[in-house]
């Protein structure tokens, strides 16, 4: 342990420069790609006013789910968020302010955009009071297509008779008197 901790310091000290390293680098890697959206992509642009920390936002399904939501915002920041909500339903988007005074316009201008498949769908100024609500469709032009399947023929009921009319008696004649 002693040889071992001389080769160390002499080492550290410069004394023995036949050490030398190498390494192998190969092509960088590339970071993954996000797996693509199957719903419609939601994209929120927050601005912030002096009390960013009193805006939270959230964004709920027709079933009662929460799939995305936000807090904790600096004062006077701009936020870009997007998320892949699921498609097969209609949501809610609702940003808060706790203090009850909207993000605009007393203490900075804070305000928003809320954009669905690329599209601007939603825009507010940012005057509010405790909160906002916001209805968004859920239909989205990057769902998976539709299974089309073979066509079925509509039911056809059986076919009736085709009416017969009542037999009539061949004519007898009146009997003569005898």
């Amino acid at each position: 342990n002693i040889n071992r901790m001389k080769n160390h310091v002499d080492f550290v000290k410069g004394q023995d420069s036949t050490c030398t390293a190498t390494e192998t680098v190969g092509p960088p890697t590339q970071p993954p790609t996000a797996a693509p959206c199957i719903g419609s992509e939601f994209r929120l642009v927050l601005q912030t006013d002096e009390y960013g920390e009193e805006t939270s936002w959230d964004v709920t399904g027709s079933n009662g789910n929460t799939v995305a939501q936000g807090t904790g915002y600096g004062a006077n920041s701009k936020s870009e968020i997007n998320e892949c909500l699921p498609s097969g339903m209609d949501y809610t988007f609702t940003i808060r302010d706790t203090y009850g005074d909207g993000i605009c316009c007393d203490f900075g201008a804070g305000n928003y955009e809320i954009y669905v498949d690329g599209s601007l769908v939603y825009s507010s100024n940012g005057q509010f009071g405790d909160e906002e609500v916001v209805s968004l469709s859920g239909g989205n032009n990057n769902s998976p297509p539709t299974p089309v399947l073979n066509p079925t023929l509509a039911p056809v009921p059986n076919p009736t008779p085709a009416p017969v009319p009542n037999p009539t008696l061949a004519p007898v004649p009146n009997p003569t008197p005898a």
